[in-house]
């Protein structure tokens, strides 16, 4: 529950932290709501009434680090915070938006911060490999720079 607890859009959040907010947030909403549904329909109308007002401020309270951590998990996938305004797009944007939600964060750092996985991604470096030489006659020679100097076959001149 520290998401819960972090308000900032400073960062970058993995799949695992916004995924296991948002199961908890829906799991609890839907209980709240099928609490207050449920005893309003049995006939407590006021008990209801309290219920699904308690539902509603859940949901208030939750809804700024909901946003945080979609944000923040934008932020791990390279884009701007100001991705999540992409939901305001009519049946397409909450697909998007889930997309991006669903794929992996960039494995080095980012503007954002590093990559809160911890893989300590280096770019890959090529290792010294054996310089290619190119050989006329059996001849050639590597100078110290690693470029090759052909030289040439002087007994066919003679």
């Amino acid at each position: 529950m520290y998401t819960l607890f972090n308000y900032s859009f400073q960062g970058r959040a993995r799949r695992k932290e916004f995924w296991m907010f948002q199961l908890y947030f829906w799991l609890i909403l839907i209980v709240l709501g099928g609490i207050a549904v449920g005893v309003a329909e049995a006939g407590m109308q006021t008990f209801g009434q309290i219920m699904l007002g308690i539902t509603g401020l859940f949901y208030v309270i939750v809804l700024w680090p909901s946003i945080t951590i979609a944000v923040r998990r934008l932020h791990d996938t390279g884009r701007s915070g100001l991705w999540i305004f992409i939901l305001a797009i009519p049946a397409i944007g909450p697909l998007i938006f889930l997309a991006l939600m669903c794929i992996d964060g960039q494995p080095y750092p980012n503007d954002y911060g590093d990559d809160p996985k911890g893989r300590n991604f280096k770019l890959a470096q090529q290792q010294p490999q054996a310089q290619p030489t190119i050989v006329i006659n059996n001849q050639s020679q590597v100078d110290s720079n690693n470029t090759t100097n052909v030289v040439p076959d002087t007994s066919a001149e003679k």
